[in-house]
């Protein structure tokens, strides 16, 4: 823990900050066993693409991550499904970023989690959003997220050729 000089507190730092590496052998060996696979989906816990990792780490991510369909993520405690367009460079398809909630009781973090459905046949699939009714200690749809509590999206082309 550091300390404020100024007011002589403590101050919370988070010595993971600009320090986490995925590395480009790590990641690169991984994307060569996944040459034949179908679907390829990558689990993280730190969010890709942000100040968590290194600058240098960050620019491998955004050329390598793009060849997985879906990143799997937690660490900020919000559910979110964000489509990913290939506007990133080296990156020509499309890619599914799903964060998780946080399953545990906080007063500032919710507990919601969100799920993915895929309809290899249909070409679509379906992100839910859940939350946690505590009044009633039951799991309901998230509609804040969406009137049905989940949206629609369409597999991309690549992917739909790939799982057939």
């Amino acid at each position: 823990m550091a300390i404020d000089r100024q007011k002589k507190v403590p101050v919370s730092v988070d010595l993971d900050l600009q320090n986490l590496i995925l590395s480009d052998p790590q990641v690169g060996e991984l994307l060569g066993c996944l040459d034949d696979a179908h679907l390829r989906i990558a689990l993280l816990h730190h969010p890709p693409f942000t100040p968590w990792f290194t600058d240098f780490d960050v620019i491998m991510q955004t050329v390598e991550l793009p060849s997985f369909d879906f990143i799997l993520r937690g660490h900020d405690h919000w559910e979110q499904f964000i489509q990913l367009d290939p506007h990133l460079p080296g990156n020509n398809k499309q890619v599914f970023h799903v964060a998780s909630g946080a399953l545990y009781t906080h007063k500032t973090y919710p507990n919601n989690f969100n799920a993915v459905q895929i309809d290899l046949d249909a070409g679509k699939g379906r992100n839910y959003w859940w939350r946690y009714d505590s009044l009633y200690r039951t799991w309901v749809k998230h509609t804040s997220r969406a009137s049905n509590g989940y949206i629609t999206f369409a597999l991309p082309g690549d992917m739909r050729r790939r799982v057939k």
